[in-house]
């Protein structure tokens, strides 16, 4: 039997933020479910103290998502004397080397270099990471609970009647979001479309429509963040490929969207487009210009049968190619094992 303790600020859904239920809780849920001789669980960092040394002899592995601190020697060295080993997750650039997320990109660097394995989203992250690294990070694609979604969304109440049509994120995206907010406003002006902006908004994005003609939606505990998105018809999943920082971004955003049946209108950002090259319901915009968002936006309000079939397709497709349940966990359990036969020998 394989054992697996798992580090998260909180062990409730509305204790995590996005990463660490994408990339601990829920893979690691699975990974205990399915029939693969492992058992793995997860606690609260501030309760790991509390833990009996007996637990802590029998565990083979710790995992972790973006909790990190400069000092963390110490806590490797713990780890190590039990003979397990210790994987940090990220799914996102860290370093700093093209834009400042939380001023600590320097220790980052550092700290990746001391744990025993890294695990990443993305091929072109495993690849920036790769230099400050022991070993190659070990790429995990993002997969997401369909079912979970759909049942918190299904207890949503719609705030407008009528089509709407927005952008939803954190503040890494401000100048994602350039290209796509002259567009939104036309499109609001043009049609019966009611904008909505849900998370972190540049100030720029508020101009797309006069106070009470849009929708604004702050920042959200993951576990409701399906009722917000389930407000939307369509999400402008814009991605400005240019900003080196997008280079190891994922395609979860659009995942989560047609896992609500929410059509995602993307940029030609290489992970949206190998969603669709796929056979995935994502609408790719022809280039990452104002006419062409508008253009792309417009053909869903103009034929309502596209829309529809986009929409219905969505939740299928994900379900069947990346739901943790269905496809992900496999990928997880497989790397888990992987660790402990190389212990072992």
């Amino acid at each position: 039997m394989i054992n697996i303790l798992g580090f998260t600020r909180g062990t409730a859904k509305d204790e995590m933020d996005g990463p660490q239920y994408y990339r601990t809780y829920l893979p690691l849920r699975q990974v205990h479910r399915a029939d693969n001789g492992i058992e793995a669980h997860i606690v609260t960092a501030d309760k790991v103290i509390g833990i009996p040394n007996e637990r802590l002899e029998t565990t083979d592995i710790f995992v972790m998502t973006r909790m990190y601190h400069e000092n963390i020697d110490p806590f490797i060295d713990v780890i190590h004397s039990y003979g397990a080993v210790l994987v940090l997750d990220t799914d996102d650039d860290l370093t700093e080397n093209y834009k400042l997320v939380s001023g600590t990109g320097d220790v980052f660097k550092e700290i990746i270099g001391q744990v025993d394995y890294l695990t990443v989203s993305t091929e072109p992250l495993a690849d920036l990471y790769a230099p400050y690294t022991k070993e190659r990070p070990i790429v995990l694609p993002n997969h997401v609970d369909a079912l979970w979604m759909q049942s918190v969304a299904s207890k949503a109440k719609r705030i407008v009647e009528g089509m709407t049509m927005g952008v939803s994120g954190s503040p890494t995206h401000w100048g994602d979001w350039r290209v796509v907010a002259r567009p939104l406003q036309r499109i609001a002006k043009d049609y019966d479309v009611t904008p909505i902006l849900s998370g972190d908004m540049p100030s720029y994005m508020r101009f797309v429509a006069d106070e009470e003609d849009r929708v604004e939606l702050g920042g959200v505990p993951y576990s409701v963040y399906p009722v917000i998105l389930k407000q939307f018809d369509a999400v402008l999943c814009a991605v400005d490929s240019t900003d080196h920082f997008n280079d190891g971004k994922s395609a979860v955003k659009a995942l989560e969207c047609m896992a609500l049946g929410v059509v995602p209108i993307c940029s030609q950002f290489k992970p949206y487009m190998e969603l669709a090259e796929a056979g995935a319901p994502v609408y790719i915009v022809d280039e990452d210009t104002p006419e062409a968002w508008y253009e792309a936006m417009e053909s869903f309000i103009k034929d309502k049968e596209m829309f529809n079939m986009y929409r219905d397709a969505g939740p299928e497709w994900v379900m069947n190619n990346r739901d943790m349940a269905n496809c992900g966990e496999d990928k997880w359990s497989k790397f888990y094992s992987s660790i402990v036969d190389r212990l072992d020998n």
